[in-house]
């Protein structure tokens, strides 16, 4: 089953709105506010070289504070390139069962970058028993929104022994950047 096109419209509707959560449940303005960027500033255009193929040499680096995940990495040949392994999500509201929210997933590197698809997250059920992102019954069925760091089912992933719910929500295995920000050409470069 794939994404419907109403489903389609109406996350793009509700992303463009500044309220990609898309609870079907609620209108537009009664979702919690995870605003995205509709347009392209200077501050989110990466000053630093994405590589195509994805670097190999991580080391085991500090958690940021508040967060459960079971490794930050980081690049040694590009150290603004970090590896977060099974970053745990929170519901992007309560009752919520098929979004699920991190600011960690803004500025996810697209699998997109590499032809051969380093750079793919998996996104798996909270015991890490079930990887969503390979099980046919739900690809293409998700949307990870990088600019506002929200993960969106449109077929809910029901594993009988594994299900993700609220309380349960899906671990994601993803690398980021957190580099400089802005036109090089500029003095006032910003950090993430």
């Amino acid at each position: 089953m794939s994404i419907t096109i109403p489903e389609q419209v109406d996350y793009l509707f509700k992303k463009a709105i500044g309220y990609p959560e898309t609870n079907t449940l609620n209108p537009a303005a009664a979702e919690q506010a995870y605003f995205s960027k509709p347009n392209v500033f200077t501050f989110q255009q990466l000053a630093q070289e994405l590589p195509n193929n994805r670097p190999i040499d991580f080391i085991l680096t500090s958690s940021p504070p508040g967060i459960t995940v079971s490794n930050v990495c980081k690049s040694i040949s590009y150290p603004y390139i970090y590896m977060y392994c099974n970053l745990t999500l929170q519901p992007a509201a309560s009752g919520s069962s098929n979004a699920f929210y991190s600011p960690y997933l803004k500025n996810l590197i697209s699998p997109s970058l590499s032809d051969a698809g380093l750079y793919a997250y998996k996104i798996f059920t909270n015991n890490l028993v079930n990887e969503i992102t390979t099980d046919p019954r739900y690809k293409p069925t998700h949307i990870i929104d990088t600019d506002s760091g929200v993960l969106y089912f449109f077929t809910y992933p029901s594993f009988p022994t594994d299900p993700v719910l609220e309380n349960k929500p899906p671990k994601v295995t993803f690398y980021r950047y957190e580099g400089l920000t802005g036109n090089v050409g500029i003095a006032s470069l910003q950090e993430f």
